[in-house]
């Protein structure tokens, strides 16, 4: 891979940041890894529901995403619904975001692990 091009994207999606790309010989895995951590950066930062299409043009070394990142989303309400005889201010304590933050995957996984755990 001699570049990582990014087309469609908010500038949060930034290739020169995706470390070990450029250098690395392109395989199915490395197309995975890198679509995989566009759609990750892009849920981190408000957009739950994006679309990369990746593609990997060997004759210039060259893999081009093409994004389309959707709308960018903010969490406006959360309910606590099927936890039979628990007061739900209990579950709330869990919630690694509030109402009215940009979607983040991470606080919602980290949200379910709290619950999980305990």
């Amino acid at each position: 891979v001699k570049q990582l091009e990014i087309v469609g994207g908010p500038e949060i999606l930034d290739g020169s940041r995706k470390r070990r790309v450029v250098g690395q010989r392109i395989s199915p895995e490395l197309l995975d890894e890198v679509s995989s951590w566009a759609e990750a950066q892009l849920r981190n930062h408000g957009f739950p529901c994006p679309q990369v299409d990746v593609k990997a043009q060997v004759w210039d070394g060259k893999i081009v995403l093409n994004v389309k990142a959707g709308p960018r989303l903010r969490i406006r309400h959360f309910s606590i619904k099927g936890l039979d005889g628990l007061e739900p201010s209990v579950v709330r304590r869990y919630k690694a975001f509030q109402e009215g933050e940009w979607y983040d995957m991470r606080a919602t996984q980290l949200t379910a692990s709290r619950m999980m755990n305990e």
